[in-house]
């Protein structure tokens, strides 16, 4: 793994800003060739980190790294067209996992639900394959040169004052998103709040090795992160599931299936297909598990975690400016 470029509160922003993102462009470099030799099962996933912290770098300091917008949006498409693969990757894994928590009649259901989420994942590797590994190796030849071109700049801000605006702007929102957080009913707060914390993160991540009090604030928005993360996945589990009954099932099938997960129903082969009863019970199960997750989310909010990670946060983008 490429390591990150150190940077200090007391040079120019200009410089440190490009230095850090030099660091992720090398990061995205190295696990795009991993991808490219399939030497492991990580490749995509350090790549799109590596994506999402350099986006997350662009979007924080617009004002130095003002190259090309056509290579900004470049990366916004080759990190979505990533989504599918690894969103297929987690699911598989997380089939393979739930068995234990099925009924044995069920379980026995489960081998071809997972041949089918096998089949859904190799056809989104080809579409990675075929339209993100080569298109990633001519973005990134033009976007190193682009980078570098952006440290010429010259200007008085330090890289601390800098970074102190942002992060005092990001923790800002950060607080209001948590405080929207009323109801599981209400998963785009969630996720909105979500995608805030890894902006937090991701400003904070490259300068933890360095500074104790950076290092403490990462682990505790890692568990944010992780909680509103897990409550995320289940969503889009659910939408899975959800789209598969219709394509298994049919128009009448679906809406016959929605019944029984509202009522408590049994679903019977003659109601449905072989595969039902396991998309059923799988359902019932990752609707008990969102609901325990939202459960651990205001637990957090009330015992007044998050409220105490806000205040760091504040105290540490005063104690950034020199």
């Amino acid at each position: 793994m490429a390591k990150q470029s150190a940077v200090s509160f007391e040079e120019p922003a200009s410089r440190a800003v490009v230095t850090l993102s030099l660091g992720f462009v090398d990061k995205i470099a190295h696990a795009h060739q991993r991808l490219c030799d399939r030497k492991d099962d990580e490749a995509l996933h350090d790549m799109r980190v590596g994506m999402r912290s350099l986006r997350s770098t662009i979007r924080a300091y617009p004002e130095i790294l003002s190259f090309k917008k056509s290579l900004k949006k470049q990366l916004k498409s080759l990190a979505s067209f990533t989504n599918p693969a690894r969103d297929a990757e987690v699911r598989l894994v997380w089939l393979n996992q739930v068995s234990g928590e099925l009924s044995t009649s069920t379980q026995k259901l489960l081998p071809e639900l997972i041949g089918y989420a096998e089949q859904q994942m190799q056809q989104a590797y080809v579409q990675v394959d075929e339209h993100v590994t080569p298109e990633v190796k001519r973005w990134l030849k033009k976007l190193r040169p682009a980078i570098e071109a952006c440290g010429r700049a010259q200007g008085d801000m330090t890289f601390g004052d800098c970074f102190a605006d942002r992060l005092g702007c990001e923790t800002e929102e950060l607080d209001q998103r948590l405080h929207a957080i009323e109801s599981e009913a209400d998963y785009h707060a969630v996720h909105a709040t979500r995608i805030v914390g890894k902006r937090v993160r991701y400003l904070l991540d490259p300068l933890q090795p360095d500074i104790g009090a950076i290092k403490l604030l990462v682990k505790e928005l890692k568990k944010l992160q992780d909680l509103l993360g897990d409550f995320h996945d289940a969503q889009v589990r659910l939408d899975w599931l959800a789209e598969t009954t219709r394509v298994m099932a049919g128009a009448y099938g679906a809406s016959r299936f929605q019944h029984l997960v509202e009522s408590r129903g049994r679903a019977s082969s003659a109601m449905v297909k072989d595969v039902m009863p396991v998309l059923l019970a799988l359902t019932r199960l990752t609707m008990k598990q969102q609901q325990h997750l939202f459960e651990q989310i205001l637990h957090e909010q009330r015992c007044g975690h998050y409220q105490n990670l806000i205040s760091r946060l504040r105290v540490q983008a005063v104690r950034s400016r020199r």
